[in-house]
């Protein structure tokens, strides 16, 4: 989670049972936030162990495809329990389910893997946020891709601050007295479903195939990293070895962020970093669409709320920066990112450059922001032109003040190795000891998060007529999982 921590010390095999606050004693936010984390995995564990992988109220979740309006308001009256439904709803569901092929999401209760997916209201399939996702079809491709389409859940915890929140209409976590733009206070996290197609080859489905599906969307091995502080002696070539002179050079307490910006499925993987867990950011308060800039390049022009509440966390000319939206957050996506051109003091508006076009415009987006990331052609030699690092495993990359990482190959060769965008390591720095806390592990570790925990709802079946036919997935044959509450 991007947000300003001093670090994360919840680690579940320690089976802690709670945190104890000491009279007199200093505060720290990691603390307060490892309580929060121990009692989240005890009410999560203990769904999971009760209700098993997969387990939903009867009757939520549900995937039907309608054929008439009198099906719509049948449901509408169904789910809603006589709470009245505004007639502007109606109309746009009505117009969204014209689409041949598209199909509603009924409300209530899924748990995934103990954690609770709330649908408040009938949804229709294009009508999620942030839909179209990639790598799922839209509904114009569902009567053009095969026979049998899995409809599955994909659902996620999403870290948001008060400047991504997801309503404008009403109060929020911005606390107004201090200010419209003056210091924030905590932030929070929600969980994200999203109704996703996949398309199912031929034969029958159940359980392994669901794992094998799942495995496909979250491979075992996505990237095992292994940090240290630089060894202050050139002459040891060993840099598998324990070195006690290893240190950390910065003059701050930092928390290093790791992120994987392109994932393996583009000609090379790459990762961007920063010192601040990735929480530097600055809304935007109005944006201009992008012209050409050269031969290669584009520029675009934001005015933003605030160009930094200190020197430390302040935007400056050469940083490199990612225009980030709800639902480019949504979709998972590793846009260009841009590095600022020009700013305006007393305007606050900054020129931001590119190598490459971006597909959002700031028009359209939804609750923009910026957020600063701290590789620079500086320090990172390998850096590319567009402003992300290359990955290249077994190779130590410099990050800086003298901490370096490194990338490992696959344990065994039959491990499919893949990168995800958006998946991070955190690396706590510290100047106290002039290191960072990073377990002993020359295997390296697997990625921080982001975990994805995935729930199969329903097969839909194209029949000869070009009918859609829903087959509910507590009907399929050896799916042995408990689909109903009572």
């Amino acid at each position: 989670m991007k947000g300003d921590f001093s670090r994360d010390t919840f680690n579940q095999r320690k089976h802690l049972l709670r945190v104890l606050m000491q009279q007199g004693r200093v505060q720290i936010d990691a603390d307060w936030n490892e309580q929060v984390s121990i009692l989240l995995h005890y009410v999560q564990s203990l769904a999971s162990d009760m209700i098993g992988p997969y387990g939903k109220v009867d009757g939520a979740f549900e995937v039907r495809v309608l054929e008439v309006d009198s099906d719509l308001e049948s449901l509408l009256g169904k789910f809603h329990n006589g709470i009245e439904i505004s007639q502007l709803k109606k109309e746009h569901l009505k117009k969204s389910l014209e689409t041949k092929g598209n199909f509603i999401i009924s409300p209530g209760h899924y748990y995934v893997d103990g954690l609770l997916c709330e649908n408040d209201e009938i949804i229709a399939y294009n009508d999620q946020r942030g839909y179209p996702f990639p790598g799922s079809l839209k509904v114009e491709e569902i009567n053009q891709q095969g026979n049998h389409l899995l409809v599955y859940l994909d659902v996620w915890e999403q870290h948001i601050c008060w400047c991504e929140e997801a309503s404008n209409s009403i109060p929020g976590m911005r606390e107004v007295a201090l200010g419209l733009y003056g210091p924030d206070t905590a932030t929070r996290s929600r969980l994200v479903w999203q109704a996703k197609i996949y398309l199912l080859e031929k034969g029958p489905f159940d359980c392994s195939t669901f794992e094998d599906i799942k495995n496909e969307f979250q491979p075992k091995n996505r990237g095992f990293l292994r940090a240290m502080a630089k060894k202050e002696d050139s002459s040891v070539d060993d840099r598998c070895s324990a070195n006690p002179s290893a240190k950390y050079m910065g003059a701050e307490n930092q928390l290093y962020r790791v992120e994987i910006h392109r994932s393996s499925g583009h000609e090379k993987s790459t990762f961007k970093w920063s010192r601040d867990n990735g929480s530097v950011i600055f809304p935007v308060v109005e944006g201009k669409i992008f012209f050409p800039s050269g031969k290669n390049g584009y520029e675009m022009s934001l005015t933003l709320a605030h160009l930094g509440l200190d020197d430390s966390k302040a935007l400056k000319k050469g940083d490199w920066v990612e225009f980030v939206h709800e639902d480019q957050v949504l979709r998972n996506l590793a846009e260009p990112l841009l590095q600022v051109k020009d700013i305006d003091l007393q305007t606050m508006e900054v020129t931001l450059v590119t190598r490459k076009e971006l597909p959002s415009s700031p028009q359209s987006a939804r609750r923009p922001i910026l957020r600063r990331w701290d590789q620079s052609e500086s320090k990172n030699s390998e850096m590319n032109p567009e402003g992300d690092i290359t990955i290249k495993e077994e190779e130590w990359i410099d990050i800086e003040d003298g901490i370096q990482i490194l990338f490992k190959e696959p344990i065994q060769s039959t491990e499919k190795l893949h990168y995800r965008t958006g998946d991070y390591w955190l690396i706590p720095a510290r100047v106290a000891t002039k290191d960072i806390e990073w377990p002993n592990a020359p295997e390296g570790i697997p990625p921080h998060g982001v975990e994805h925990h995935y729930a199969p709802l329903a097969i839909l079946h194209l029949e000869y007529d070009n009918k859609i036919e829903v087959v509910e997935c507590e009907n399929i044959k050896n799916l042995p999982f408990k689909f109903k509450i009572t």
